[in-house]
């Protein structure tokens, strides 16, 4: 691991036998010992340190957005494509089993042609003036922040879902806190223990909110063309801690999902009962069979999101232990 001062500490308290301090990610990405680099830094370094450990012949996980902008990005694309490594962005949604089973739904053509999508993303964690984090500061995360932090990964797991890409997009933004309050040095995310008398006042660039409309292409499949979509993006949803949801609705039925309630679907009919899927249970089994492990009524999400959107790389390792969730073609978002 590399980090700040602290990191030592940390890998201590982990027992993690390998680290770096002050941000030390050359000597990490040159280590013998080191095969997969999680990049899960500020934004505004992700372009630099993914071009460093392509370089340096390792594999890839980057947390979003890969650059600040389209013209760094597109340099990541660029040797992504070029290097033999595999690089993976960290849109974990995908491989909840609740997504896996949607999409083959969508796929099947189960639901009929997919008219249109409606959701949102809410958290709170940012209702506050007060509330602070590197995040909210364009410099180090980009122009786009509740949209590009969040919104994003609303909009690929629908995209996953439907076998298309978006093509065409509109939206409004808007920053509830023109003003905002922060520590004289930094915190961590989420933290809220910080005394209001110890903090000084800054200008906010980046929005609150983003409502934001989508037109999707075609699938393959052929159940998707021109499918619209809404969403409504917010960090200041008071009560709200990481509330995914999304609505799917085609001509012969319909499906909902949230994501605080990841086990369960709610499928929709117009001429026949409504129904909750239950993960692992009938019609809702042998489509995610290679993604879930626990049996039905114990709950499974994030770990196996996490574990699926790592498989790719830590399956081209000699001594890996070949996962159930990698099964090529790997699902997990690529360059390629």
């Amino acid at each position: 691991m590399s980090g700040s001062t602290k990191a030592p500490a940390l890998a201590d308290q982990w027992g993690v036998p390998e680290v770096y301090g002050d941000y030390d990610y050359q000597s990490l990405i040159h280590s013998p010992n080191v095969d997969v680099v999680h990049i899960t830094s500020p934004n505004r370094v992700h372009v630099e340190q993914s071009l460093a450990a392509l370089a340096a012949g390792k594999h890839v996980v980057c947390e979003k957005p890969l650059g600040m902008t389209t013209e760094e990005t597109a340099k990541v694309v660029a040797a992504a494509a070029a290097s033999d490594r595999v690089f993976a962005v960290n849109y974990l949604c995908r491989f909840y089993p609740a997504i896996l089973q949607m999409r083959a739904m969508v796929q099947r053509g189960e639901l009929g042609r997919i008219i249109h999508v409606q959701g949102h993303f809410f958290q709170d964690w940012l209702l506050k003036e007060t509330d602070y984090n590197w995040r909210v500061l364009s410099s180090e995360g980009g122009k786009l922040r509740a949209v590009g932090d969040i919104g994003t990964h609303w909009i690929d797991a629908v995209s996953f879902i439907l076998g298309a890409r978006a093509e065409s997009v509109f939206a409004t933004l808007e920053t509830f806190h023109k003003t905002r309050y922060r520590p004289t040095g930094e915190v961590q995310t989420f933290t809220s223990q910080v005394d209001p008398a110890n903090m000084v006042p800054y200008e906010v660039d980046t929005e609150d909110f983003g409502s934001v409309l989508l037109k999707f292409g075609d699938a393959d499949h052929g159940h998707v063309s021109g499918t619209h979509a809404n969403c409504a993006i917010s960090q200041v949803a008071a009560g709200w801690k990481c509330s995914l949801y999304m609505g799917i609705y085609g001509t012969k039925g319909s499906v909902q999902w949230e994501f605080q309630q990841p086990n369960e679907i709610q499928a929709g009919y117009r001429d026949q009962p409504n129904q909750v899927l239950t993960r692992n249970t009938a019609g809702f089994d042998k489509d995610v069979a290679n993604f879930t492990d626990n049996p039905g009524g114990h709950a499974e999400a994030s770990r196996m999101g996490t574990k699926c959107t790592t498989a790719p790389c830590t399956s081209t390792l000699p001594v890996a232990r070949p996962l159930r969730c990698s099964t090529p073609p790997p699902m997990t978002a690529t360059m390629r």
